[in-house]
Order: structure tokens, then sequence, then C-alpha cells
């Protein structure tokens, strides 16, 4: 299975690039895990296969463990080939794209910036990879 991260818009600040970064690199080690950064969302769509797990904050919120469990059923299911975890731009998303999603997931009931939610999503898919593999990053 692969995993995709979208980013709509330019990062507004040049330190959070290098952050997620970071996480980016840290994750290479669970397999594929993918990082797009598109100007908008006019064409994209899912196709049978794939599914979107939309940021939002009228989404679920999930708890790290949560996501790890979420992560590990994605991986298990032989139907799903490519998961897509979608940070909006500056307007959120709209209702279709919404609409479109597997999944809402909200990280927090606070509104965050879009470069400060694409670096939380980098550091929770990490964190979710450590938890599945039983390594000691995540603490409770």
């Amino acid at each position: 299975m692969k995993l995709i991260v979208i980013k709509v818009g330019k990062p507004a600040t040049k330190e959070i690039p290098a952050l997620v970064g970071e996480y980016k690199k840290r994750c290479r080690a669970f397999g594929t895990i993918e990082s797009l950064e598109v100007k908008d969302l006019r064409n994209f769509k899912c196709s049978a296969g794939e599914r979107l797990i939309a940021l939002d904050e009228r989404g679920s919120q999930w708890t790290s463990k949560k996501l790890a469990a979420n992560i590990q059923k994605w991986t298990d299911d032989p139907a799903i080939k490519t998961i897509y975890f979608l940070v909006g731009g500056p307007y959120g998303l709209d209702d279709d794209t919404r609409a479109a999603a597997t999944y809402l997931w909200s990280l927090s009931d606070l509104t965050l910036q879009g470069d400060l939610a694409w670096l939380v999503t980098w550091e929770q898919l990490y964190r979710a990879f450590t938890i599945i593999k039983g390594m000691p990053y995540h603490h409770e």
C-alpha cells in the first residue's frame, strides 16, 4: 500500500518544509510514503482501491493509537492500494471534496494554519508507524 500526503498551496513559511522533511525522511523506513504539493484540487479524484482522508475541522478526532490502528487496518485490506491524506489550503476544503472523502479527520478543536496541519500530519504518521512497529517513540 502507498500513502500520499497532499498539501494544497505553497508553504507560507520557510521553516515548516524543513521540519516536514525530517518526518518524511523518518517515514521512509516504513515504506512508500510520498508527498505532493498542489496548487489546487481541480482534477483530483479517487478511484477504486484508493481512500481519501481529508483533514477538516468538521472531522472526527483520532488519538495517535487510533490513527495507527486505522493505518494497520487499511494496510491489511488488499482492496486498498493507496491512501491519500489531504491538507487543504488557506480556505480549507470545499463541500465537494469533503463529500468525496472516505474520512474527515480533525487534528484538533483548534483551527490550525495549513503549514502547521501539514507538519502535524507528517509527525502523526511517523508516530503511528512507530506504534505499529512497537518502537519507543510514542509514550503514554
